[in-house]
């Protein structure tokens, strides 16, 4: 059935639902089953619990590690959603290429196409809502378990990254800007609170510094916006390294180095967590919430992670969003 199954799909993308019936028919006459094989698609998914993977690979992970969490030994199907994020990524890939056990029939959780649900839909198969609560809930990711590491396990294809940077002693820096700095800005001139908790570049500079000081390094920056946080930090600490790369190369660095510091993002939490080399990590110990209300960090606790708790490397006024607006962002934006 399997093999019918991919016929059928392998089919369906890139084609109109016009052509679909007839060449359904000749497929079935090929495989010599009948015309109940609709039929034999529903069961093979009706008990199955279908979930939608919305925003950035962080978000992504939040929501693939709580609902395995949640649903323990369902069979699970997620539905990759396109991302704003992919646009400006160099190299936008799918999760189930990221993470090609995704493809492994060993795990009883796997990423479909959106033709295959479609089809299901039709039936009235549906998938489940969730609130974006789901994001400021580290529950899947602190009680992850070896299947769903060896799941999450990145494509070998980004091995080579362990011979381009020094992973054992180099300090890894995330330098989070790009969509929030923007949203938080326009916040800023609507005289509201900011909806995401960003970080001065002294906060990147001091970090930098706290680990030099325990063990020297070479220094790689990590950013969403590269050319910006280059201009932010060039001069400030001798022989930075600015890293252009694309959204997975970056996090299999954060996932395999031995020193990182990390900014708010979900990106860098679910990094941590599928880093197992234990490394050491120094985190703000801030974000904000739904509310926009800056609590403290719930995503780690102080055996994992440095926290720092000084509220003044915080962005969170028109003055400072200024500031570093006119002086980088403004030369890098559209």
């Amino acid at each position: 059935m399997d093999t019918i199954l991919s016929d059928y799909f392998k089919y369906l993308k890139g084609n109109s639902y016009d052509d679909i019936l007839s060449k359904k028919e000749k497929i079935f006459k090929y495989h010599e089953v009948d015309q109940n094989f609709d039929q034999e698609i529903i069961n093979k998914y009706k008990n199955g619990i279908f979930v939608i993977l919305k925003n950035g690979i962080g978000n992504k992970l939040l929501i693939i590690t709580n609902i395995i969490h949640k649903y323990k030994n369902k069979e699970i199907y997620f539905l990759e959603q396109y991302s704003h994020h992919d646009q400006y990524d160099k190299s936008p890939e799918k999760l189930k290429y990221i993470f090609p056990n995704f493809n492994n029939n060993d795990y009883n959780i796997k990423i479909i196409s959106w033709k295959l649900f479609d089809f299901l839909k039709e039936y009235g198969i549906k998938y489940i809502e969730y609130t974006n609560d789901i994001f400021y809930d580290p529950s899947g990711l602190i009680n992850i378990s070896n299947s769903t590491r060896n799941l999450l396990k990145m494509n070998p294809k980004y091995d080579y990254l362990k011979d381009k940077y020094d992973l054992n002693n180099g300090i890894f820096v995330h330098y989070r800007l790009g969509d929030k700095f923007e949203l938080n800005y326009k916040d800023c001139f609507k005289k509201r609170a900011c909806q995401y908790a960003l970080f001065t570049p002294k906060y990147y500079i001091d970090m930098i510094n706290i680990m030099l000081k325990e063990k020297q390094g070479l220094i790689y920056i990590m950013s969403d916006s590269i050319k910006v946080a280059e201009c932010l930090l060039k001069n400030k600490i001798p022989n930075l390294i600015f890293i252009n790369e694309g959204t997975p190369e970056t996090f299999f660095l954060m996932t395999h180095c031995n020193r990182l510091i990390i900014s708010e993002s979900s990106m860098t939490v679910a990094a941590a967590y599928l880093n197992n080399n234990n490394p050491q990590i120094i985190a703000p110990n801030f974000l904000i919430n739904l509310n926009r209300k800056i609590i403290k960090n719930i995503y780690f606790d102080k055996q994992m992670v440095q926290f720092i708790d000084n509220k003044k490397y915080l962005l969170i006024n028109k003055k400072q969003y200024d500031e570093l607006y006119y002086k980088c962002y403004k030369k890098f934006i559209n």
